[in-house]
């Protein structure tokens, strides 16, 4: 079953753990629950470094792998279920649709970075 189509029914303690902490900081709201795309383990940002195995998104496959694998996407039973299955070596489908869009996002907003100056934050 690929990421982006799919809904869940079960939440795990772990999330639940991650969510609720989350919530409990006004500041944290707005940071992103993801799923390491190494190890498959839970971190807040999906470019971040891991903190369990020190891994981190550098190449668009890498960054666009990561963005799919974030609440941004995916409701909080989903990324339990992505994250139990990456934890155990399963392969982790993504719909081959879905991680081009993302994909392609990454590349243009490189471009549009790299063509405007520095100081023009808008």
């Amino acid at each position: 079953m690929a990421l982006g189509v799919q809904k869940v029914e079960q939440a795990g303690s772990n999330l639940a753990h991650y969510c609720a902490v989350k919530r409990s900081y006004a500041s944290l709201l707005l940071m992103t629950v993801a799923i390491c795309f190494a190890c498959g383990e839970f971190k807040v940002g999906a470019f971040t470094s891991c903190p369990h195995c020190g891994a981190e998104p550098t190449t668009d496959e890498d960054l666009a792998h990561s963005l799919a694998l974030t609440d941004h996407y995916l409701t909080p039973e989903a990324l339990e279920q992505v994250q139990q299955r990456a934890v155990a070596g399963q392969p982790i489908d993504i719909a081959p649709e879905f991680y081009e869009q993302l994909l392609q996002g990454l590349q243009e907003e490189r471009a549009t970075k790299a063509s405007r100056p520095w100081w023009k934050f808008w």
